[in-house]
């Protein structure tokens, strides 16, 4: 089975990374779409291969230069789409897999032609209501319902999809797996010279957004 897993700015790039790789142990031919790799950015990748079809401008820009790019990152995305439309239409995957909707008018109409559309729902609420941008939110609620399949990973998101018509018989409840986080040294050090009064480290996973209530967590402690 051939599968492109995309995610265009790699809003889960671990969680990508071991979710391909997971595919391709299981048997499939894998290719994981997005963006360039930045500098930081280090992965390894386990039977599957990279592609980075979407925001190649904007990634080699100077960085004093990317916050005006990003006013044009919509026409960026678009041109990445239709990159990706070319490739379906060139590879003939068996399934095109989501992990996020990033424009909504743009992601899904012409690719839901030629192949199979899954997506991961990782939340039913686009951003969390966080996204300040118009084009980010515009079409979700239409595109949200008219994937071939979807994975969503809580109970609530399920009987969320169901509440919007989407039928039981289109989803498989996948609980969020573990993400393996790569061994820091440095940190392992640290916990184990840990004494009384010692301040605590706390790792939040992913992006830090308003929405993830990291503000509150700091102040509880």
């Amino acid at each position: 089975m051939k599968i492109l897993v995309v995610d265009q700015s790699f809003f889960g790039l671990l969680y990508d990374v071991q979710f391909s790789a997971a595919l391709a142990a299981a048997g499939a031919d894998v290719t994981l779409v997005g963006r360039p790799l930045r500098s930081h950015e280090e992965v390894t990748s386990a039977g599957f291969r990279m592609l980075p079809l979407f925001y190649g401008l904007g990634e080699r820009l100077p960085e004093r230069l990317k916050q005006v790019a990003r006013r044009a990152k919509g026409l960026e995305h678009a041109y990445g789409m239709a990159a990706l439309e070319a490739l379906v239409r060139r590879e003939r995957p068996d399934a095109v897999h989501f992990q996020w909707i990033v424009l909504p008018l743009i992601d899904r109409p012409r690719l839901a032609r030629l192949a199979p559309l899954v997506l991961t729902v990782h939340n039913t609420v686009p951003w969390h209501g966080s996204s300040s941008s118009a084009l980010m939110v515009r079409g979700y609620d239409a595109v949200l319902t008219g994937f071939d399949h979807y994975l969503p990973h809580t109970q609530n998101i399920r009987d969320h999809l169901l509440r919007r018509g989407v039928p039981a018989s289109r989803m498989d409840l996948l609980p969020h797996p573990a993400v393996r986080l790569p061994r820091v040294p440095e940190a392992a050090a640290r916990a184990q010279a840990r004494g009384p009064g010692t301040p605590i480290e706390i790792l939040s996973f992913g992006s830090i957004k308003p929405y993830k209530g990291v503000d509150v967590l700091v102040r509880a402690g």
